[in-house]
């Protein structure tokens, strides 16, 4: 009978005493399982956040363009319209965005930090640098390369014009030259 109280003592103490290794190396491994997936998600959705970020800044800047054609319409400064070509779109903007760095010169992409705006004075391009991207540091398919182009509409067919004057411009685009 001592025996038996002594062995039930055992269990009850055993108990209490709370997990057992085994218990807690399953625990452990099912916690970081969890923490994988999660953080697998989670990069996904800081891509499509970045990507829906892009999106609303071209947005923004298309806007900003078409306001800018409408003002110098309204003034009668169709002129300017040819010299929009060669100017930084950030500059039609009010309030620039927060990772926009400013204007360089030929810049190599390692000098810009990635998820950053910056034009290109040289090429007269509006350059982003993919943050969430697959490609690594340095692929040219990381940066994202934006232009302002005249556009030309003869007999129905749109082109792309340089050195035209403001009677023959249809419109003015803000598109992306590289995919």
């Amino acid at each position: 009978m001592i025996g038996v109280l002594r062995n039930k003592a055992m269990r009850t103490a055993r108990a209490e005493a709370g997990f057992s290794l085994l218990e807690l190396a399953l625990v452990t491994v099912i916690v970081v399982i969890l923490m994988l997936l999660s953080l697998r998600q989670i990069h996904v959705y800081q891509g499509e956040l970045e990507q829906a970020e892009l999106m609303q800044t071209v947005a923004t800047l298309r806007a900003g363009m078409n306001i800018r054609i409408a003002n110098l319409l309204a003034s009668d400064k169709r002129a300017e319209i040819v010299q929009m070509a060669g100017q930084n779109p950030m500059d039609w903007l009010e309030q620039k965005p927060k990772n926009y760095l400013g204007v360089f010169y030929a810049p190599k992409s390692k000098d810009i930090a990635e998820g950053n705006w910056y034009y290109d004075k040289n090429n007269k391009t509006l350059v982003y640098l993919l943050n969430n991207s697959k490609f690594p540091r340095g692929d040219p398919r990381k940066r994202l390369i934006f232009k302002v182009n005249l556009i030309h509409n003869s007999n129905g067919y749109q082109r792309k014009i340089d050195g035209i004057n403001a009677d023959e411009i249809d419109g003015v685009v803000l598109e992306q030259v590289n995919r």
